[in-house]
């Protein structure tokens, strides 16, 4: 299993293609617009807690906002506006309520778009990964956590996302942990 894979190798492997309708986010790194690019048309999407429809995006005092918890809204995610320059710069949360305001989720983008990707595929909060994957032929087998998972992306509150690619069989791994582990085998014969 190879666990050097990017989002963009994912969303690849699940046959995203570029969308020749998407308009790129003015002054964003180029990963981000690259994944929307690919998201964008993907009804894997449905649910997801970034946006793909880039006339969502707005700024509010400190961050471009790029996303929220779908099920409540009630959480926000966003690029601090002086790190947009980056090419793959920190990505924040802000809590409802919460008085402290924009704290780091994760050090990357790139480690939050394998979170959103991750979160997705291992069902975190919705079927659709299943449902919509199953309608392509894919085939989903929730499994154990597999010992020597290499490359993993941790974030706060101890929540972590490991992804991984066995080209011979078509087969992606994916692997949410919290407060337990979520794990899914899913592959598609080539």
């Amino acid at each position: 299993m190879n666990y050097d894979i990017t989002p963009l190798d994912v969303l690849k492997i699940l046959g995203a293609e570029p969308s020749d309708d998407f308009k790129p986010v003015p002054n964003v790194p180029a990963l981000l617009n690259n994944f929307l690019s690919l998201a964008s048309d993907m009804e894997l999407f449905e649910t997801a807690n970034i946006w793909t429809d880039c006339s969502d995006y707005c700024f509010d005092s400190e961050c471009l906002k790029i996303g929220s918890d779908y099920s409540t809204g009630t959480i926000e995610f966003g690029i601090k506006k002086e790190d947009l320059n980056l090419n793959d710069p920190p990505v924040h949360v802000l809590f409802e309520d919460d008085p402290a305001g924009w704290k780091t989720f994760s050090s990357t983008l790139s480690g939050f778009l394998m979170y959103i990707l991750c979160s997705i595929l291992c069902c975190e909060d919705y079927d659709t990964a299943k449902e919509v994957l199953k309608k392509s032929n894919w085939n989903y087998e929730e499994c154990s956590k597999p010992k020597g998972t290499t490359k993993k992306y941790s974030f706060i509150y101890g929540l972590s996302v490991c992804c991984g690619y066995e080209p011979e069989t078509n087969t992606l791994l994916a692997i949410l942990t919290d407060r337990k582990s979520k794990v899914y085998r899913i592959s598609k014969k080539l």
